[in-house]
Order: C-alpha cells, then sequence, then structure tokens
C-alpha cells in the first residue's frame, strides 16, 4: 500500500505555489482563490502583530500578485501598504519603507 503525498493543508503551501495557480488560472478561478487564500492565512498565523511586519506583509503580496502577471492587483496592494504606512509612528522606518513601496510602485506604472 502507498502512501498519499501530504496536502497543501498539511506540509504549508508555497508562494511559488499561489504565482502558478494565479498565473496559470487567474484571479476568478475557485481554486486558485482558495490556495490564495489559504497561503494568506497560513502566513497570517506566522506574522509577529507589529504594524510594519503587516505593511510588509501586503508589500509582499504585491510581489506574489506581480510575479503572477496581474500587476493591477499588486499596484493596488502597493497602494493600500503605503497608506497604511502613513500611520506608522516610527519616522526612520517608515521613510525607508515609504521610499521602498513608492519605488515599486513605480516600477509598476512603467511596465
Amino acid at each position: 500500500m502507498t502512501e498519499k503525498p501530504p496536502s497543501f493543508e498539511q506540509r504549508g503551501i508555497t508562494e511559488q505555489e499561489v504565482i502558478q495557480a494565479l498565473k496559470e488560472k487567474g484571479l476568478r478561478d475557485r481554486e486558485a482563490l482558495r490556495l490564495h487564500q489559504q497561503w494568506i492565512e497560513q502566513e497570517w498565523e506566522k506574522l509577529p502583530k507589529d504594524p510594519l511586519e503587516l505593511i510588509r506583509f501586503n508589500q509582499r503580496r504585491a510581489r506574489l500578485y506581480r510575479a503572477a502577471g496581474h500587476l493591477n492587483e499588486a499596484y493596488k496592494m502597493l497602494l493600500d501598504a503605503r497608506e497604511q504606512l502613513l500611520g506608522e509612528p516610527r519616522q526612520d522606518t517608515r521613510s525607508a519603507l515609504y521610499t521602498e513601496i513608492t519605488g515599486e510602485l513605480e516600477e509598476l506604472d512603467k511596465a
């Protein structure tokens, strides 16, 4: 008797799996969206509850969208992350991350 390979839920979902599903099936495909949502929940549980880490997670999600070819979604996610950053009281960190996110937005504008 052979064993079944572990499911996504058992081994965790990788970013690359989500990127591939979104790239191949699109944002409207139920299976791709389910996988994407499970990845978000999986990664959310690992995050420290620092507001900056939540912003960086949104930046990471934007990069995932971009890698999957969904540039509009990536752009919207980066705009959200930059807006969230405006409430960050740590000026030095806020400034550097704001510049980084703005640079990514500018790259998407050129794409």
